[in-house]
């Protein structure tokens, strides 16, 4: 089987499309598929969000698509999280809408250089723009499925509309981009007004809501300057057991053009959520031993693994 390419893409920014993409394919990690995130937006969230800095990446999606001077593979890095590539994004991505507007296959080139990169990856997730430019054509063109996240909200349920008109405008391309489901992010249960608007969703577009909505959850803002995502940092979060389960409703979705994992599920202990625990059982020990005997040690054991926490993302890579 070849590698399935999911397009995460709402031209309203704000609605979950990068936290969507880091915590599916982390989430396809942990069953033990391989991913590439491909970074299509300028602003690079996919990329901080993945621990990495844009300015400092030896070659961006920018390359590729506006100085066509690399190939995808060939900017495709690690990241922390094993068997999760990343093709990194970088503001001068912007550019993309003036130098390729004149071109006249200017919508193919992301769809080129995936089918040119020859990548053992089981998914490619791209996170797109908030935006109907060049950059969402070219994803949207290249791949078969797409993903809307959309908030249960007054603004987030009425731009459907326009975003369902581009995809027919794709379509015109003599592509066929299909709904893979809609997806409710930053959902409030507490809320009756989120309750009515997630009602609305489901019966718009009936049939293509996944059943799990991401809820609200603090956890994913803690993951996000950390650089993990919120799956592995807290995993048993209400938002990462959510986007566990739509992962499991995409998989259903998409059988059997997916079948199982081929590889082992990697070991990721030594990620952030790791050393967070470590902390959290240094501090329990440390209120053990000041409560018997005093402790009169100069560093804790909690400061020890504090100082483990608060290291650089870039002392944490390997």
């Amino acid at each position: 089987m070849g590698s399935v390419v999911i397009a995460v893409s709402n031209h309203k920014g704000g609605v979950g499309k990068t936290t969507t993409v880091l915590n599916l394919g982390a989430a396809f990690v942990e069953k033990g598929y391989r991913v590439c995130v491909i970074d299509a937006d300028p602003q690079a969230h996919a990329t901080l969000g993945l621990g990495l800095k844009p300015e400092s990446s030896a070659g961006t999606l920018c390359d590729v698509m506006v100085e066509k001077v690399e190939s995808l593979r060939s900017i495709v890095v690690r990241t922390r999280v094993p068997n999760l590539l990343l093709a990194p994004s970088h503001r001068g991505l912007v550019a993309c809408e003036t130098v390729l507007s004149g071109l006249p296959h200017r919508h193919q080139i992301l769809d080129e250089a995936i089918a040119q990169a020859g990548l053992d990856v089981d998914f490619y997730l791209i996170d797109c723009p908030p935006n109907l430019g060049i950059m969402n054509m070219n994803a949207l063109y290249a791949a078969p499925h797409y993903i809307m996240p959309i908030e249960a909200k007054l603004y987030g349920f009425h731009g459907t509309a326009s975003f369902g008109e581009f995809v027919q405008l794709v379509r015109k391309t003599h592509r066929n981009p299909q709904c893979l489901g809609v997806l409710i992010t930053m959902f409030d249960k507490r809320t009756n007004l989120h309750a009515l608007y997630r009602d609305n969703i489901h019966t718009k577009f009936a049939g293509l809501t996944f059943k799990t909505a991401i809820p609200d959850n603090v956890a994913v803002s803690e993951a996000e300057p950390r650089g993990i995502p919120v799956v592995l940092y807290e995993p048993h979060s209400a938002a990462a057991m959510a986007y566990r389960e739509v992962g499991e409703e995409i998989l259903e979705r998409l059988a059997p053009e997916v079948g199982p994992p081929q590889h082992e599920p990697p070991n990721l202990d030594h990620l952030e959520s790791g050393a967070i625990r470590k902390a959290q059982e240094a501090v329990r020990r440390e209120a053990e031993c000041c409560s018997q005997a005093g402790d009169s040690a100069s560093t804790t054991p909690a400061q020890e693994a504090g100082e483990a926490t608060r290291q650089p993302a870039e002392a944490r890579d390997e």
